[in-house]
């Protein structure tokens, strides 16, 4: 796989506030100097009814691998976010050229816009690195990785996940990272313990929702961020490979310390998904950038005919480059 690592990605926040359907979007773009641009809007009442019900058909037709017939729905969805969004913004140069490293800060109901799979003629992650920013996100930054903690599976309900678990120890062990695999049932204690002691974590599993509090099923209750919020130390990178939508639960993370999260953003059946998330992980250790690596991989696996990805979001400083310990 190819990566223009030499490529110089144009810097752009894009503010968005959704209020029912009042839009408020700041766009910062830095290039020969900085420009700002603000626009007051309405959206159709219909909107987000709308793409609820695309969702939940993207839902069921991945359920029955369906790809080709998600991948219609899909596009369907990002032309409704093209001319309800980017049509008022004046963003036409992110689908014809590109080349800019898009931080998207989504405030209100505009958290469940997949803004990244806006499509007109193409999708924005195709020409464009995307990140989901939270609230305060710190700035880039190079991070040493020594340790990585993956949790496959504790409650045991898909196969998938534990093979994905199994492919990662030994792709992060051949690297000469310190690795652990845990795939049996936690408890909260342990499973603090030890996320805290992690630079990278990977789950792959359930992902439940109780009392609306939303978190990783770890066989013996649910592991959120509230778990984590008296804890000092955080993760860099937390890898969440969930069966349902993890964005909330990234967000959380994010605001407790962790750089950045991949998340999903909707409900995913249990599937091989190894060579999309080998191919982030290789690229992330070939080329540092975060950003990079994930637009690399997801753009890849999108041209290879794989649908699942695009699922995905990162979240967080996009710019945050990782390296392994020399420790």
């Amino acid at each position: 796989m190819a990566v223009q690592a030499q490529q110089v990605y144009i810097p752009m926040v894009l503010n968005l506030w959704v209020n029912g359907t009042k839009v408020k979007a700041t766009v910062v773009e830095v290039e020969r100097g900085t420009t700002l641009r603000s626009s007051d809007f309405h959206v159709s009442s219909h909107l987000f009814p709308l793409l609820g019900s695309k969702k939940k058909a993207c839902e069921n037709l991945l359920q029955y691998g369906q790809h080709e017939e998600t991948l219609s729905i899909i596009r369907d969805i990002g032309e409704l976010v093209y001319t309800s969004i980017f049509e008022h913004l004046g963003l036409e140069h992110l689908f014809t050229g590109g080349g800019y490293r898009v931080s998207v800060h989504a405030q209100g109901q505009a958290r469940a816009l997949p803004i990244e799979l806006a499509h007109h003629d193409r999708f924005v992650f195709e020409a464009n690195i995307v990140s989901l920013r939270g609230r305060n996100d710190p700035p880039a930054a190079r991070l040493s990785i020594e340790r990585v903690l993956i949790i496959a599976d504790p409650a045991a309900r898909y196969r998938w996940a534990q093979r994905e678990g199994m492919l990662l120890y030994d792709f992060f062990r051949s690297t000469g990272l310190s690795v652990m695999l845990i795939s049996r049932p936690l408890q909260r204690e342990k499973i603090l313990e030890l996320f805290t002691a992690a630079d990278i974590v990977h789950f792959c599993g359930h992902v439940a929702a109780h009392n609306s509090r939303t978190g990783w099923d770890i066989g013996t209750g649910l592991f959120s961020g509230s778990d984590i919020v008296q804890l000092g130390r955080s993760p860099a990178l937390v890898f969440s490979n969930g069966c349902g939508n993890t964005l909330p639960l990234g967000f959380t993370f994010l605001s407790l310390g962790v750089r950045n999260c991949i998340s999903t953003r909707w409900q995913i059946p249990d599937s091989d998904l190894c060579s999309f998330i080998l191919a982030f992980y290789e690229c992330l250790f070939r080329v540092g950038d975060i950003g990079l690596a994930f637009h690399c991989s997801m753009k890849g696996r999108y041209e290879h005919g794989d649908t699942l990805p695009l699922v995905f979001a990162l979240q967080g400083e996009s710019g945050t480059r990782y390296e392994k310990s020399n420790i």
